[in-house]
């Protein structure tokens, strides 16, 4: 019964999550910046012969060389919070809190909260990414080899320096199921630091929604200082980019996006066993 009110409490939250504005803003958001970046691409290469293409996946937006992906990682601490971190908030300001604690109960509610806003905020990434790569990959040639960077394909270099992408021999041997193997993980470190987001709203730190906006953007920060500091690289861009050449510690970055997950659910199980 406890897990069949969890599930419901889930699902009642999703549904109220997508009737918001904030979900398609954020949806719409992102799509401008790869239309953007995929009308620059037709224009820049339509006419190309192959060998002087771009490898299709590196034409995506999170390639580490793409204009328009660098001007989307300056502002992806702030468009990460608008798909559903102000989820809590609003329940609260309009009642709906009380009405679903009623319903489902404290812990089906708080947890449901908790997964509802992830889902929804890795939903509202990994759509207009995923389609993003099925226009790119029947847009341009699959045979082109080429890289942003302008370096040559086969040259010991650039060999060289794709070892430093993350899970690189993944990489080499499929480079189509890597990227959306990236893109998935890209989308849940998003709806890993939203989840963070409303957990430190039910804690009541953040009572006004523009608030929100900060904590993201700080803990980006504190980590890349982190890093500078240890003389590794943590630096948010360089680590959710998918091919960036960066020289990084493999995993580690991800490793810290788990802690903070699991610091997130900390604060949730801090909700749910308050006492009024």
């Amino acid at each position: 019964m406890v897990r069949k009110m969890f599930f419901k409490s889930i699902k009642t939250q999703m549904r109220i999550n997508f009737d918001r504005v904030s979900v398609y803003i954020s949806m719409m958001i992102i799509s401008v910046y790869i239309l953007l970046n995929y009308y620059c691409n037709i224009q820049i290469y339509k006419g190309y012969d192959i060998s002087q293409m771009i490898h299709p996946m590196k034409l995506l937006m999170l390639e580490s060389h793409n204009k328009w992906g660098f001007y989307f990682m300056q502002l992806l601490p702030f468009i990460l919070v608008i798909p559903a971190a102000f989820s809590y908030i609003n329940d609260l300001n309009n009642h709906t809190s009380t009405l679903l604690i009623a319903k489902f109960g404290r812990k089906s509610y708080y947890y449901g909260k908790f997964i509802s806003v992830c889902l929804t905020t890795f939903l509202a990434f990994i759509i207009p990414l995923m389609l993003e790569f099925f226009i790119t990959i029947a847009a341009f040639p699959h045979a082109a080899a080429g890289d942003l960077s302008n370096s040559i394909p086969y040259d010991e270099g650039y060999i060289q320096a794709t070892n430093n992408y993350f899970a690189y021999e993944f990489w080499k041997s499929d480079p189509y199921v890597y990227t959306v193997v990236c893109l998935f993980l890209f989308s849940f470190v998003m709806s890993v630091f939203s989840g963070f987001l409303v957990s430190l709203s039910m804690l009541n730190i953040f009572k006004f929604r523009i608030l929100l906006f900060l904590p993201a953007y700080l803990v980006m920060y504190l980590l890349r200082l982190a890093g500078n500091m240890a003389g590794i690289n943590l630096k948010y861009t360089d680590n959710l980019y998918l091919f960036d050449t960066s020289e990084r510690l493999g995993g580690l970055f991800y490793v810290i996006v788990l802690i903070i997950l699991l610091v997130s659910l900390l604060m949730v199980r801090c909700k749910v066993n308050e006492v009024y």
